[in-house]
Formats: C-alpha cells, structure tokens, sequence
C-alpha cells in the first residue's frame, strides 16, 4: 500500500474532509489515483478490524469453554496479559474463568450435600477448624478427606470432566449449598 498521507493531503487541498462522502466522488481526474489509494486504504482497515473482532470473539469463546486466557490468546495468535485483556473488554470473562475455575466441590455423603467453596482459604479454615491440623496445599487437603469419614473432594476441572452433576440428584435427596 502507497503511503496515504501525500494522497490525503492533495484530495484536503481540492476539498475538505469533512465535506467528502463515503466513495469520494467529483473528484477531479488529475486525483483519481489518489482517491483510489485512500479507498483501498479504508477497506484495508475495515478488513483488520473485522479479522481482529473474529479473534477477539474466538478468544472469548475459548475462556468460556474452560480454556486458559493465556491458551485462547496463544489460538488466536495474540500475547496475553491481563492488563491487556481488560482494555479489550474481556475482564468479565476472564473472571468469571478464574472464579469458575477455583472453586471446589466438597461431597458429604452422609448428610447427602454438596459444598461448593469459590476458593480454597474457606475451605481449609473449615477443615482446619474441624481437625485442628493445618492445611498448606491442595494434595495435603485431599490427603486430609480420608480423615474426615465421608468427605471427598473435586476440583472443578475434575468435576467437571467426570459430569459430576449428572450423579446426583439435587431435586429430592442432595442438597447443594454454595459456601464462601
């Protein structure tokens, strides 16, 4: 593509910007090439914009499946940081990911319910609570259900990919409490 600023500023010498319309027409012959430049120009840019909004929408949908920001961005052929994510109007998204994601399921089998904590701390202050021993990570938590007789404990990647709720019936005997 020429440069279009010389053709811009020739066409702004016969005629103001704001007086052009959308296919710059009357313009006299001797700018007809110009003219040309600064409309190729334009569909151009229309075409990246379109091509940039169908990666931004293939980046959203990739979250909302369950994919990691930084794996949809990498799909997409864009880097990801957050800050950036924000300022294309993906904060939402990326939230509700790292929300959904966090969370685990905490199944009592004995009193038929099922816990949802949204993150681990409420988790671990509950079994610390209960026990009385500390809990630092993840495995030793799932270490620690063994002894609490008829606990067991999901992830939501795991929940998720076993079809977890399909095994329970919450509309008559399970009860489903989110927690925290």
């Amino acid at each position: 593509m020429r440069n279009i600023v010389p053709s811009v500023s020739r066409l702004e010498n016969w005629k103001p910007i704001s007086e052009w319309d959308d296919d710059i027409s009357g313009v006299p012959p001797y700018l007809e090439e110009d003219r040309q430049i600064i409309l190729n120009a334009r569909v151009e840019l229309n075409w990246k914009e379109l091509s940039f909004d169908r990666r931004l929408k293939k980046v959203k949908k990739l979250i909302e499946e369950d994919n990691s920001p930084t794996f949809a961005f990498r799909e997409a052929k864009m880097s990801y940081d957050y800050k950036r994510a924000v300022k294309l109007g993906l904060k939402d998204t990326i939230d509700a990911y790292k929300e959904r994601t966090s969370r685990i399921y905490e199944i009592d089998e004995k009193n038929k319910v099922v816990r949802i904590y949204h993150d681990r701390v409420g988790l671990i202050r509950r079994i610390h609570k209960e026990t009385n021993k500390a809990v630092a990570s993840i495995q030793n938590l799932m270490q620690l259900h063994i002894m609490m007789k008829g606990m067991t404990y999901y992830t939501y990647k795991t929940w998720k990919k076993e079809n977890m709720e399909s095994k329970f019936d919450f509309n008559n005997s399970w009860t489903l409490k989110t927690v925290n």
